[in-house]
């Protein structure tokens, strides 16, 4: 819904720029389709497999720095 929200609130036409606002938005809420053919996608953004993803790896990073850790 905030995708959806700054897209709207900014008047961005993602489709001038050849992007998917339905890929995007199901890419965000790990929504993948047996017929999808880029399915390593959305493991890398939501993975319900395993959750390991890219957010994991950004708290990963945040809490050492905002802990003092290295």
């Amino acid at each position: 819904m905030l995708f959806e929200h700054m897209i709207d609130q900014n008047k961005l036409e993602i489709e001038n720029d050849d992007l998917d606002k339905d890929l995007i938005c199901r890419l965000i809420k790990g929504e993948v389709n047996d017929n999808d053919e880029k399915k390593w996608m959305f493991e890398i953004v939501n993975n319900k497999r395993n959750s390991f993803d890219v957010n994991k790896l950004d708290y990963l990073a945040r809490d050492n720095y905002h802990c003092g850790m290295n």
